[in-house]
């Protein structure tokens, strides 16, 4: 893989949605710290406006000497990619201003309030649905077309460990989630020679929608700050060829939700230094593999079950762990 220099070497043009804050923002950063064209929407725009400001400016401070060609090289605008107009509109704009882009990140997402799925309000359900799986297809739908008409064109749909595979008091959020796994596959079966669509699980990032799911305990996991050159790298050195493809932008040893091969046996330990520096460890428990952390809340261990996809009972060679659900 190339480094995150390398990856730079070829300045490209790229659209993330969902860019006032966390992953979007960072990524955005990232990147145009790297020297490549940001194309950002957000509903925000009170944040849009200071994100222009610093866009511009970690620009001109790093990969150009030429510091006038990047003022105003990044385009920021408030979209709503849950209403099909909005972004009928953004694209309409990037046409205009010719600045079609080599690389789509659908990351505009929101998450429910922890709730039974009985006692998800409708307005919640709503904009989780709107949000997370129509906003994508909107972005689809419009910026797909322009992609084939350069013959060319990553996108990148922002997934979760938790669209592929399950947690209590999150459904409405896991139901977008898989739908967004689902409708990259399908899209992937649709798009010409020379582009691609994956779906990107980011991991375990502590962003505002993690505080709302996990509460304090966010702040074990890596910032987005952290993962955004990861992340970078990885989204500027996929090609046509990952089309179809899932993907995650984490290791194990930053927050334990990606998937990853170790060598284990019935009873074996394996243990790993994870979150701010503690150990944690996984044991064989039955037919799962057992989590337990020195992390605590009130005095009391917490406690998390991961799911596999092999039979820990009839296991005798690597097997595969991947991510945990809460109870």
């Amino acid at each position: 893989m190339l480094t995150s220099e390398a990856a730079a070497g070829a300045q490209k043009t790229v659209l993330i949605t969902g860019v006032s804050r966390g992953l979007g923002k960072s990524l955005a950063l990232e990147l145009a710290k790297l020297g490549h064209t940001v194309i950002g929407c957000s509903r925000s725009q009170d944040k849009l406006s200071a994100l222009q400001s610093e866009l511009s400016s970690v620009s001109t401070s790093s990969i150009s000497s030429d510091s006038s060609k990047n003022i105003n090289k990044h385009l920021i605008m408030n979209v709503d990619v849950s209403s099909n107009s909005s972004v009928e509109e953004l694209a309409r704009s990037v046409v205009e201003k010719k600045a079609v882009p080599d690389i789509i990140v659908n990351n505009a997402g929101t998450i429910n309030r922890n709730n039974r799925i009985w006692e998800v309000p409708t307005d919640e359900f709503d904009a989780v649905i709107d949000t997370n799986i129509k906003g994508t297809a909107n972005m689809l739908r419009h910026f797909i077309p322009l992609m084939i008409e350069k013959k060319q064109g990553i996108i990148v749909n922002m997934s979760s460990g938790w669209g592929r595979s399950a947690a209590a008091q999150v459904a409405p959020y896991c139901a977008s989630k898989w739908a967004v796994e689902g409708l990259t596959r399908a899209a992937a079966k649709e798009l010409p020679p020379g582009m691609a669509i994956v779906a990107l699980n980011p991991g375990v990032i502590n962003t505002e929608m993690l505080q709302s799911c996990f509460g304090s305990s966010a702040a074990l996991y890596q910032t987005p700050d952290s993962w955004a050159p990861k992340a970078a790298t990885m989204i500027l050195n996929l090609t046509s060829a990952d089309n179809g493809k899932t993907c995650i932008a984490a290791s194990p040893r930053e927050n334990m939700h990606s998937c990853q091969r170790y060598a284990v046996t019935e009873g074996a330990r394996v243990e790993l230094a994870a979150g701010m520096g503690r150990e944690q460890c996984f044991w064989l428990d039955g037919n799962r593999a057992r989590w337990k952390s020195p992390f605590s809340r009130g005095g009391e261990i917490l406690e998390k079950w991961m799911r596999v996809f092999k039979n820990w009972l009839n296991m005798d060679s690597d097997v595969e762990l991947w991510t945990w659900t809460f109870f």
